[in-house]
């Protein structure tokens, strides 16, 4: 029931948060490609672990029991189906909207790799797990964790946006180098080089300010330098392997490539940065 209501919680605020921030960065002669993907992320971390938080103080105060939960599911089922018989019969010969833009494509690409991607958010989370006691002896470091999965997953959305819709506009072809993708390869390497030193300074002044154990700044320089180096190369050549796999088999990127890169994006940013603490200090 928690995971349940939580998710209602956080789409009511996420859906209408990404309408807007689409239209707004469009109507400013801005890339909503380059926008939405990485605010949408970073906000949608925070409105997820509220909603979380509201709906267990809900479910915990009402007497819930497993027969309500499989009635919601029932109910839910019911309604989907009975809307999209509604959008079948008012559907007229001069939609102007393409097949995989509709709900019922959209929905049947994107609810396998959702679930696929909650199997593989797990693998983060284990590793987490495994390196707990290696962390919390320079607990500081824990300050660079959020900040490396918040990376991986914008960078890996931006690239896996601007992949997506230039496969639809047909400035990239699947699996053909150009001019496009080399243009991307250079900003690649500007990510790399603008966010790897905030992502440093920011970790050391708030383990300053929370009094808690830090390496040298130097030593933090290489630990996030060598991170986003392995996050931003690795989620550009992922996001342009998974927007050509998908286009060729007639998928819409769209519904494939960012949930996935964000996941893969999560495990290897987790990976990388244990790698990097342990080659960088002396921590095993």
């Amino acid at each position: 029931m928690i995971a349940f209501l939580s998710a209602i919680l956080a789409q009511i605020f996420l859906q209408p948060f990404t309408l807007f921030l689409t239209f707004a960065s469009f109507n400013r002669n801005l890339d909503p490609d380059n926008i939405v993907a990485p605010l949408l992320g970073m906000l949608g971390d925070v409105v997820s672990v509220v909603a979380i938080f509201v709906a267990s103080i809900i479910v915990r105060r009402i007497p819930f029991e497993e027969n309500w939960f499989l009635t919601l599911s029932i109910l839910s089922v019911i309604i989907l189906a009975k809307v999209k018989t509604k959008r079948r019969r008012k559907r007229k010969k001069r939609d102007m909207f393409p097949l995989r833009y509709r709900f019922n494509c959209i929905v049947k690409q994107s609810i396998g790799v959702l679930y696929l991607c909650g199997i593989l958010g797990v693998f983060s989370g284990l590793i987490l797990h495994y390196k707990e006691k290696a962390l919390l002896l320079i607990p500081g470091l824990l300050i660079l964790v959020p900040q490396v999965i918040a990376k991986s997953g914008s960078i890996g959305g931006i690239f896996g946006a601007r992949f997506s819709s230039g496969m639809h506009l047909g400035f990239i072809s699947p699996f053909r180098i150009n001019r496009y993708l080399l243009d991307h390869l250079l900003a690649a390497a500007g990510f790399w080089i603008a966010i790897s030193p905030v992502a440093a300074f920011v970790t050391y002044i708030g383990a300053l300010v929370t009094g808690v154990a830090i390496p040298s700044l130097i030593t933090l320089l290489y630990i996030s330098g060598f991170t986003l180096f392995v996050i931003v190369f690795s989620s550009f050549v992922l996001d342009f392997i998974l927007a050509s796999l998908s286009y060729r088999i007639g998928m819409d990127p769209s519904n494939v490539v960012i949930p996935l890169i964000t996941s893969l994006g999560d495990i290897i940013g987790i990976f990388t940065l244990m790698y990097a603490i342990s080659l960088f200090t002396s921590i095993g």
